[in-house]
C-alpha cells in the first residue's frame, strides 16, 4: 500500500490483485491508507474477477457449479467405458472431488497426453483409475473447447487479453499471495511485459519459521522476470 501511494502521483490507473477473500477488506484499506472517500482510478481484483469484468460475451461462461454439472454429465455419458468409476456419477462427494482433481491438473497445466503417457508406469490399481481420469478429463475438455469456458479457460482468456493491451496503461500491484498456478504465472509473465510497472509484495522471513514463507515463488518470479528480459521490483513485508 505504500507502493501504491507513492506512485498514484506519477501514474492515472492503478490495478491491485490480491486473492478473492481479501478483495473486500483491501477495498476499505486502499481507502484509508490513501485517506480518501473513493477513487475511479484504483481497482482492487483478482484474475477470475478482471476476466469477468473483461469477457463480453459471457454465455457460455459457466461457473463453479456449471463446471461440477458439466462434469457430472461427462461422467454419466462415459459411465459405460470406466474401469473404476463407472458406478460413481451420482455420488456427489465424488464428483466434487474430481473437480478439484481436474481443476488442479488443468491448472499446473498438465495435459491429457502428458497424464495418459504417465500410466504405463504406475501400478496396475492406480493406472485404472488414472485410465478413468485421463477419459474424464479428455471428454471435459472437449466439451470446454466446443464453446463453453470453464475457470481455467476464463485465465487463459484474461492472460490473452492483457498480452492484446488490457492493462498497458496501469500500474499493477500483485500482493498477498502464497503461491500461483501455472496460468497465473503466465498472467503475471504477461503483466510485466505489458504493465507500465509491475509491484509484487512476498511476506518473507530468514527466522526459525523461513519454511513457511513462499520462497519458491520468489525464485519462480526472478525467473519470469529475467525470462522476459526486465527489471522488477519485489518489496517484502516481514
Amino acid at each position: 500500500l505504500d507502493k501504491l501511494k507513492e506512485r498514484t502521483a506519477k501514474s492515472k490507473k492503478h490495478i491491485l490483485f490480491v486473492p478473492d477473500r481479501f478483495s473486500l477488506s483491501y477495498q476499505k484499506a486502499v481507502l484509508e491508507h490513501l485517506n480518501i472517500k473513493g477513487t475511479f482510478d484504483i481497482e482492487v481484483s483478482s484474475f477470475p474477477r478482471l476476466a469477468d469484468k473483461l469477457i463480453t460475451d459471457k454465455r457460455r461462461v459457466l461457473d463453479k457449479q456449471s463446471e461440477i454439472m458439466l462434469l457430472r454429465k461427462v461422467i454419466d455419458d462415459n459411465k459405460d467405458g470406466l474401469l473404476r468409476f463407472g458406478k460413481m456419477g451420482k455420488n456427489a462427494d465424488f464428483v466434487n472431488d474430481m473437480y478439484a482433481a481436474i481443476s488442479q491438473i488443468r491448472n499446473s497445466n498438465i495435459s491429457v497426453d502428458r497424464l495418459r503417457n504417465a500410466i504405463e508406469f504406475l501400478p496396475k490399481r492406480i493406472a485404472d483409475k488414472t485410465k478413468d481420469i485421463v477419459k474424464i478429463y479428455h471428454n471435459y475438455v472437449e466439451y470446454i473447447q466446443n464453446g463453453y469456458s470453464d475457470g481455467t479457460s476464463k485465465l487463459q482468456a484474461l492472460c490473452d487479453m492483457i498480452y492484446g493491451g488490457a492493462l498497458n496503461d496501469c500500474e499493477v500491484y500483485i500482493s498477498d499471495f502464497t503461491s500461483f498456478s501455472a496460468i497465473e504465472y503466465e498472467i503475471i509473465k504477461a503483466i510485466m511485459l505489458n504493465a507500465v510497472h509491475t509491484h509484487i509484495c512476498l511476506v518473507d522471513s530468514d527466522g526459525e519459521n523461513s519454511h513457511v514463507f513462499p520462497k519458491d515463488v520468489k525464485n519462480r518470479l526472478f525467473s519470469l522476470a529475467d525470462e522476459v528480459g526486465i527489471s522488477m521490483y519485489i518489496s517484502y513485508s516481514n
